[in-house]
């Protein structure tokens, strides 16, 4: 998991940079061997740092892992503008966008948390919001630590629809990268949502081809 962390930390990193937001991370030292879909659960964390790097314009965002009973738990809390009460119960419901987005002309298609959340509930699990206006939001998800002999997640992809159990499991996809991408990205803010799109594909930001020469 500290690795699925890591991944995607790396794209996001550039845009905290640019707006000098401070990171914090915690990762517990003792975090387990999870089985899941890891490129699910890299996307379900990179929606969450996009989200929180997008709208916080000062102070940090803290990452977080560690475990409790039989579950890893991973939040992401920024120090952005907070979530209304009205917003925060519909916030996981399909392209739906906060009042701070409309405001700030931000909204997005309003799929990415929905999306996020439904991943993270196939891998038997659960994600929860917790916020306050003007004082920040936190995202947190847990998802159960099994064995390969012992799988809870049932289907590990996003399924529209109705849809039946499958009979065996099949292995978790190959975490390799399989291709590199170079990105001229000046702004910072292009590679995380080129890389939330991206099975497989590593992309490496640069600020601009000069770097190409050294």
């Amino acid at each position: 998991m500290a690795e699925v962390i890591d991944r995607a930390l790396s794209i996001v990193r550039p845009l905290l940079i640019k707006k000098g937001i401070a990171l914090h991370l915690a990762i517990a030292d003792d975090l387990p061997q999870v089985y899941c879909d890891r490129t699910r659960i890299r996307e379900v964390i990179l929606n969450l740092l996009s989200n929180a790097a997008r709208f916080t314009d000062e102070g940090s965002i803290a990452v977080s892992a560690r475990v409790e009973s039989q579950y890893i738990v991973v939040s992401v809390r920024d120090t952005g503008p907070g979530i209304s009460p009205e917003d925060a119960k519909r916030i996981f419901e399909p392209f739906q966008q906060g009042s701070f987005q409309q405001q700030r002309g931000q909204g997005g298609s309003g799929l990415g948390l929905p999306i996020s959340k439904q991943f993270v509930e196939l891998h038997g699990g659960k994600m929860w919001l917790h916020s306050e206006p003007g004082r920040g939001s936190t995202f947190s998800f847990r998802i159960p630590v099994s064995s390969s002999g012992d799988p809870t997640a049932g289907a590990y992809r996003w399924i529209a629809g109705d849809w039946e159990e499958r009979a065996s499991y099949a292995k978790p996809p190959d975490a390799r990268l399989e291709r590199r991408v170079l990105v001229c990205d000046e702004t910072g803010e292009l590679l995380p949502t080129l890389a939330r799109y991206a099975d497989g594909t590593e992309y490496v930001a640069v600020p601009d081809l000069s770097v190409l020469a050294q």
